[in-house]
Parts: C-alpha cells; sequence; structure tokens
C-alpha cells in the first residue's frame, strides 16, 4: 500500500508538546485560584483545541461561557511565552519523515492547535522538510473531527468538494452536508483518527498516480463506458477508478470479527 500524500495531526503525532501544554495551563489555572493537573491528566484534556481544553480543566461547578472564554483568551496569551520550552517531535519522527520524503511523498499537517501555533510549530521543530500544507484551528472552520479541514486540504489537491463529501459518506454509511458555515455536519460521532484514515484512503484510491506516485493529476468520467479515469499531468499515466458507491462503505476488520462471531452463535 503506498502514498503520495500524508496528513499528520501534530500534537501527540509528531510533537510531544504535553508538558508545554500542561505548564501554560496550569499557570492559567493558578492564577485563578483553581487546583492544578498533573502532567499525564492532560493527555486526556488536549486534542479538541485551546476552547475545550479550557473546559475540561476548569472544575466542573465553575464552569460557564463567560470563563471559559476568558481562560481560553489567556492560555493563547501565555502559550506564546512557553510553547517552545519542553516540546520535541517524537522519537524516529525524523527518520521517519526522511523516508517519505525520499519517496517524493507529500507532507501535510491538520492540527486542533491554533493556526498561528501550528505554523510556528512546524516551521520551529520541523525545519528540515518541506510541508505542503499545514493548517490549524482558525475562525470559521470547525475543527476536527468534523472533516472541513480534510476537504479543504483534498481540494488543494484538485478534487471537487463534493466528492470528497461523497465519499466520506459512503464510507462512514451515514448521512451529512455542509451548513451555511460550510461546516461539515455529519450525523454519528467520530474520532480524529477515524477521519485521517479516511482522507489517507481518499488520496490513495482518488489523487495519487500508480505509475509516478504523483498527486498532480486530474480525474474525469468517460460518458461512454461511464468509468472514471485518473489522468497524470506529470507522466501521462492513466488508470481507471471506482465510482464511489452510495450504500458502500469499506468494513474494518474488527466489523468483520464481529459479524463472523454473531453467525457462530
Amino acid at each position: 500500500m503506498q502514498f503520495q500524500a500524508i496528513c499528520f495531526d501534530l500534537d501527540g503525532t509528531l510533537l510531544d508538546s504535553l508538558a508545554d501544554l500542561a505548564h501554560c495551563t496550569n499557570k492559567i489555572l493558578l492564577k485563578r485560584g483553581f487546583p492544578e493537573h498533573p502532567v499525564d491528566a492532560f493527555r486526556y484534556f488536549v486534542g479538541d483545541g485551546a476552547k475545550m481544553l479550557m473546559t475540561r480543566v476548569l472544575p466542573e461547578e465553575v464552569r460557564n461561557e463567560s470563563l471559559i472564554e476568558e481562560c481560553r483568551q489567556d492560555f493563547e496569551e501565555a502559550y506564546r511565552d512557553c510553547w517552545n520550552e519542553q516540546t520535541l517531535p517524537y522519537e524516529d519522527i525524523p527518520e521517519l519523515l526522511d523516508a517519505l520524503t525520499n519517496l517524493q511523498q507529500k507532507l501535510t499537517v491538520l492540527s486542533n492547535k491554533p493556526h498561528e501555533f501550528s505554523l510556528l510549530a512546524v516551521k520551529h521543530f520541523l525545519p528540515n522538510w518541506e510541508f505542503e500544507l499545514v493548517l490549524g484551528q482558525r475562525k470559521g472552520v470547525p475543527r476536527k473531527p468534523d472533516p472541513a479541514g480534510m476537504i479543504e486540504i483534498c481540494e488543494q489537491l484538485n478534487r471537487s468538494q463534493d466528492h470528497v463529501k461523497l465519499f466520506f459518506l459512503t464510507e462512514m454509511n451515514t448521512t451529512g452536508n455542509l451548513d451555511g458555515s460550510n461546516s461539515f455536519i455529519i450525523k454519528g460521532r467520530w474520532r480524529p483518527k477515524q477521519v485521517e484514515s479516511l482522507l489517507k484512503k481518499y488520496i490513495r484510491e482518488y489523487v495519487t498516480c500508480n505509475n509516478c506516485r504523483s498527486p498532480k493529476t486530474d480525474m474525469r468520467k468517460d460518458n461512454a463506458t461511464r468509468l472514471y479515469f485518473l489522468d497524470c499531468k506529470v507522466c501521462n499515466a492513466t488508470r481507471s477508478v471506482e465510482a464511489i458507491k452510495a450504500g458502500f462503505r469499506a468494513v474494518a476488520r474488527g466489523e468483520r470479527r464481529a459479524a463472523r462471531n454473531a453467525g457462530n452463535k
């Protein structure tokens, strides 16, 4: 199985930033007279953006929208002074990025970390690798697991929003649509890693040239045969691709095992 473009999360995937996030957050809590949390506890607090981080660390009896927003603003201001004190790439990440670069695969980042800090972190901690696109949490763009950011990355790779949306909904076997603010509303609860896994599958099946592995491809439908083809702009290779079939989705290994066990009862 080969990929041309790889989309990484940032905190907890490429970078071990837990200590800095914990230190900064605990400073905010102490400032307001609230109890601190141990660093390990932040493994369960982080990952869904600064606002959700503040919601989780504040004592339940004092949580309200006004206090959460004040703490979020304080956090983002304080984080400017401590975002790079203890953060480091995880062990073996440099070797992984070297290997992917040697395979001519495009590197991208999609994070729930504020966009400004996502750009700073990639530039500061990962300066030796070229990232095609780095997107953090931005105003007006819903955070993961909403696939809006993933769709934006796919559009950068020259695929229509409707095609990406249909792929996600079909694979997830659910329903959803874009709302007035361009948020992709999907029925059900989905983890960020599930969305990232589907993005990788989409790129593999509908973006990458199998011959030269370039992402610079166009997809077209042959009206005579009703088949879809992927045309590479680099090597001029052409391959057919499966149409997205409503009602079909990839079945995970665990689901297959559960189905077999149910059948044996």
